[in-house]
C-alpha cells in the first residue's frame, strides 16, 4: 500500500528550480557528513519519509513556509486515508496463525466469506484441540486472540490512525504521507502482520467449504 507524497514531490521541485544539489542541501542545513545528510535528503524526495526536524530546517533552507508544509502534509494525509480505507476493507480469507518463525507462519486459511461467530467458534474449537494460544485473523480491520481453553483474550481492530506518523509543530500536530513501499507503522495491528506477504499460512492446510 504505497502512494506518492505531494510533500516530497514539491520539496523536490523547489530545490530542483533553486538550482541546488543534494550535497549543498545537506551543507546548508549543517550536516557534518554530506553524504550521509544528501542521502537522507534525498530519501525523502522519494519515499516521503523525513524526520520532523529534518523537514522543518529544509523548509527553512529552501524558503518553503509553514503553511505551504502543513497544506501538502494535510494533502498526503487525506490521500493515505482514502487509500488505506480501500486497503482495509478489500475482502481476505480469514485466517488461522497457530504461530510464528521469523517471517513464516504456520496455521489455517479459512474460507472467503465465513461469518464472524463461525469463524470465531471453529477458532475457540481448534484452540482447545491444540491446547495452545492461537490468533484469527478475521479481516485487515479485525483480528482475535483465544488462549489454550478456547476463551477469547482480546481484540485487535486496526484503524488508520494506527499507521498514520506525525510532525507537531508549535503546537499543533501534522499528520503526513507514508510513500515507501510498505508504511512503518507503531503497534503494528496483528491483522497488517500476517497479511504481509512475508508471513504466509501454508495452502496445504487450507479449510475449504464442505
Amino acid at each position: 500500500m504505497g502512494m506518492e507524497s505531494e510533500l516530497a514531490r514539491h520539496f523536490s521541485t523547489v530545490r530542483r528550480t533553486k538550482g541546488i544539489r543534494l550535497g549543498q542541501l545537506a551543507r546548508l542545513v549543517s550536516y557534518q557528513n554530506i553524504s550521509k545528510g544528501a542521502n537522507r535528503i534525498d530519501k525523502f524526495e522519494k519515499s516521503g519519509q523525513i524526520q520532523g526536524e529534518l523537514l522543518v530546517k529544509l523548509a527553512a533552507a529552501l524558503g518553503i513556509e509553514q503553511a505551504t508544509v502543513a497544506s501538502l502534509i494535510e494533502q498526503d494525509r487525506q490521500r493515505y486515508l482514502q487509500e488505506w480505507t480501500a486497503w482495509a476493507d478489500t475482502p481476505i480469507h480469514p485466517s488461522l496463525i497457530f504461530g510464528h518463525v521469523g517471517g513464516f507462519c504456520w496455521g489455517q486459511t479459512l474460507p472467503a466469506g465465513m461469518p464472524q461467530d463461525a469463524a470465531e467458534e471453529h477458532a475457540a474449537k481448534v484452540a482447545r484441540e491444540m491446547e495452545r494460544k492461537i490468533l484469527l485473523v478475521f479481516s485487515r480491520r479485525l483480528s482475535i486472540w483465544f488462549d489454550r481453553d478456547g476463551n477469547r483474550t482480546f481484540v485487535t481492530k486496526a484503524t488508520s490512525d494506527t499507521v498514520v506518523p506525525y510532525l507537531r509543530m508549535g503546537s499543533r500536530k501534522f499528520t503526513f504521507d507514508l510513500a515507501a513501499g510498505e508504511p512503518k507503522m507503531l503497534g503494528m495491528p496483528a491483522s497488517d502482520y500476517f497479511q504481509k506477504s512475508s508471513c504466509q499460512v501454508p495452502t496445504h492446510n487450507r479449510l475449504e467449504n464442505s
